[in-house]
């Protein structure tokens, strides 16, 4: 299980944002259509900045990640 964080650039839609933080994060590229958003938390009042939490099941080989 890995846990990546970041944000989303000036045009990508949530799914983009998760797939981008992981290919630099880790340097894996996923599969999109194995990824599944779980949920979205509003962070404030105004609802202008909120956390996706994405779940990808997918078989890597870990000596290929990068830390």
């Amino acid at each position: 299980m890995e846990t990546t964080g970041g944000s989303a650039l000036t045009g990508d839609n949530s799914l983009q944002a998760a797939l981008r933080e992981v290919k630099e994060e880790i340097g894996r590229n996923l599969t999109p259509h194995k990824g599944k958003c779980l949920f979205r938390k509003k962070e404030d009042s105004d609802c202008s900045h909120f956390v996706d939490v994405w779940l990808f099941e997918e078989d890597i080989d870990i000596s290929k990640l990068i830390y």
